[in-house]
């Protein structure tokens, strides 16, 4: 997600990516991983390369979770503020996102 290039490649490919699971309610792609190889590595780069919150979503739709909730705030903030970035589609473009669901019964 870092510098203004890569979040503009990274909206670019979840916006396609959007687009083709409301053509097909069935499809569930991950991006196969290229290793982060350095010898300083930086905080979070498995994370921050690995998955997106609007994969992970789609993934438990897929298998029939209910109740799926994806919020992009870790931290206390305003509530207005929770609300916008939560009710948005913001929330899948934060560097911070987290995903919960119930199991199917």
């Amino acid at each position: 997600m870092r510098g203004i290039g890569q979040k503009w490649e990274n909206l670019k490919a979840m916006l396609a990516r959007k687009r083709e699971y409301l053509a097909d309610e069935t499809s569930l792609v991950f991006e196969k991983m290229i290793p982060i190889v350095r010898p300083d590595p930086m905080p979070d780069d498995d994370a921050t390369v690995v998955t997106n919150s609007l994969d992970l979503q789609r993934y438990f739709q897929v298998r029939g979770y209910r109740q799926i909730k994806v919020s992009c705030v870790d931290r206390p903030v305003p509530r207005f503020i929770e609300l916008i970035l939560d009710l948005t589609p913001a929330r899948f473009l934060m560097l911070n996102s987290f995903v919960e669901a119930l199991k199917p019964a």
